[in-house]
């Protein structure tokens, strides 16, 4: 492996005249502490495929759990009700109250950027978008 990522490392600074390590910078986490953040992180996951230019509306990407959550269908792997219980009191106004979050947040711009993200590691202030959730 260390043979391969060297001579890997080296292909991709001479294509693209950079120097150093291919994969510098560690990987990190930052932790959800607070109810407006993880409504926000919930929306980024589901509107990914939407950004990258995968999918047009976040239901049609086949591997999230979005259109499951939206139809209300038991899914083995996640249990949503922490989530949902944000956006209404009866199960019915919990899925139309995220949906509305979620595509209010395709006509923003994406809250979690990478400037974002590099603020939070050294700061710790997540970033609160929109309204704030319950």
């Amino acid at each position: 492996m260390r043979k391969f990522k060297h001579a890997y490392s080296s292909w991709l600074n001479l294509k693209y005249g950079r120097v150093g390590h291919s994969f510098q910078g560690r990987f990190h986490s930052i932790p959800v502490e607070k109810d407006a953040y993880f409504t926000t992180v919930a929306r980024y996951i589901h509107l990914n495929p939407v950004r990258a230019g995968i999918v047009l509306r976040p239901e049609e990407y086949p591997w999230s759990n979005y259109a499951r959550l939206l139809a209300a269908d038991r899914d083995p792997l996640v249990q949503p009700q922490f989530l949902l219980e944000y956006f209404g009191k009866d199960s019915h106004e919990q899925v139309e109250g995220y949906k509305r979050f979620v595509e209010d947040g395709m006509k923003k711009q994406e809250p979690i950027t990478e400037s974002v993200l590099y603020r939070m590691r050294y700061w710790g202030a997540p970033p609160i978008a929109g309204k704030s959730a319950k």
